[in-house]
């Protein structure tokens, strides 16, 4: 019985890659659930398999799977700048640049496609959730960090 669900879901994952990808309406969040919580490393998968990044870069599956999983790790567990949020980001860049000519002209390389991919997939990086204004109103460590680290001295109730 097990294994029986075991196969309805890698076979339901399988499709949702295969086919999903091309859909405005992918659901992000059923794909998170499906893959135990790693839509982000799925998505990336199926987008580097697709657009054969791992011949076009000349690297190895295990070097593809093992970053995707390293940065799906770095994600925090937070409400919104998530995991599921960076593959939807993801998604949605592929879906834009897949489906409409005027916007994949932007990118004519696969060097470049890549790289415009793999800023989808790492965009929100170990956000912790909460936006410039919370980290400027409550003079967070973080915003003092960045403040001082981009030189910025500029006045603290507007943000940078």
């Amino acid at each position: 019985e097990v294994e029986v669900e075991l196969l309805d879901t890698t076979v339901e994952v399988a499709r949702m890659l295969e086919h999903g990808l091309d859909e405005w309406e992918f659901d992000v969040l059923q794909l998170s659930e499906l893959t135990g919580g790693n839509p982000l490393a799925a998505v990336g998968w199926a987008i580097a398999e697709r657009h054969g990044f791992r011949h076009t870069l000349g690297v190895s599956p295990e070097m593809i799977a093992a970053f995707l999983q390293k940065v799906e790790a770095t994600y925090r567990d937070v409400p919104y700048h998530n995991s599921a949020h960076g593959a939807c980001v993801t998604h949605g860049t592929h879906w834009l640049l897949s489906t409409h000519a005027e916007i994949a002209g932007c990118v004519e390389t696969p060097l470049e496609l890549f790289t415009t991919i793999l800023a989808a997939i790492c965009h929100d990086l170990d956000h912790d959730g909460r936006n410039n204004a919370f980290h400027v109103a409550t003079s967070s460590p973080h915003i003092i960090g960045h403040c001082t680290k981009s030189g910025y001295v500029g006045d603290r109730r507007g943000g940078y």
